[in-house]
């Protein structure tokens, strides 16, 4: 009697497998190892219900009270609202979470400001930040992949993150080169920190009288004037801890300094817009010293 063959059902969650004739075992197939690396949907619904659920708890709602059937039909209902405006938005389902995030840092800079907020997020909301995001996203310089950044031998701890100085002040920011985007709205943000702190201590000290200010004008210098001898010392230990530290020639020769005279500051050959003084020189000398310590396990 002929045996009837059992047509194959097509099931994508079911991973495909062979069977072996000697061991009457079976073992995964070449082709379920394809659909793994195959990249998954994402649920639009889900991501945003997740979004929900975070916002409602921080809010402090107790989300054990909320199984109830109608409160589960309250939640899906306001998934489809926010799905639909959105989509309306054109935003993609792959910036949700990127949107929620900005919605929720636009509502603390609001309250901060002594506005009145809906007491729970809206589609809006975050539908409103994906106008400002897509204009961010299609004027962003592209990064590069980390094999090719010229840069990447500056990189910390497996990181694209570089450790820079532009203010005698260690600022880590994302690689210039590789993370062009990241590390322009970093370093804007932490300027911007700076110069508010600066403002603020400018604006707390009394103002002078103009006897107190002519004063201060022709006020002699707080720092003496180096010795060429010792500007020596110090540059060349320095320069020579760079050379320990940076791997990456054009790094290393961007960092190394030189000592300027007439100006009584350490600066970078090429640079007269960054300078140094004694102290910030002997800091850093110090700190990079510890680095070298720890790199060598000492």
């Amino acid at each position: 009697m002929q045996r009837l063959k059992m047509p194959k059902l097509n099931v994508p969650d079911e991973e495909p497998t062979t069977r072996s004739a000697a061991t009457a075992t079976t073992r995964p197939s070449k082709v379920s190892t394809l659909q793994k690396l195959s990249k998954p949907e994402i649920n639009a619904g889900s991501i945003v219900g997740d979004l929900i659920d975070r916002f409602r708890r921080q809010a402090g709602w107790n989300l054990a009270d909320e199984q109830t059937e109608e409160a589960k039909k309250d939640r899906q209902e306001l998934i489809l609202v926010f799905l639909e405006v959105l989509g309306a938005a054109g935003a993609p389902r792959e910036r949700y979470e990127q949107l929620y995030r900005r919605a929720m840092r636009t509502r603390a800079s609001r309250r901060a400001n002594g506005e009145r907020l809906p007491f729970h997020i809206t589609a809006e909301e975050m539908a409103a930040e994906w106008f400002p995001l897509e204009k961010e996203l299609r004027e962003a310089p592209a990064e590069k992949p980390e094999e090719l950044c010229g840069f990447r031998a500056n990189h910390e701890n497996g990181e694209r993150i570089v450790t820079y100085f532009p203010y005698g002040e260690p600022m880590v920011l994302p690689c210039h080169e590789c993370r062009p985007a990241a590390h322009a709205a970093r370093k804007a943000y932490l300027i911007e920190v700076r110069n508010k702190s600066f403002a603020n201590r400018r604006l707390a000290a009394a103002p002078l009288t103009p006897a107190e200010a002519v004063h201060e004008a022709f006020r002699p210098p707080k720092e003496t004037f180096l010795d060429p001898a010792a500007a020596k010392e110090i540059r060349d230990e320095y320069n020579e801890l760079v050379r320990l530290l940076v791997e990456d020639e054009t790094a290393r020769n961007r960092l190394f300094v030189i000592f300027d005279e007439g100006a009584n500051v350490f600066r970078h050959p090429e640079r007269v817009d960054v300078v140094y003084s004694e102290k910030v020189m002997r800091d850093k000398i110090e700190r990079y010293r510890q680095v070298l310590e720890e790199r060598n396990g000492k």
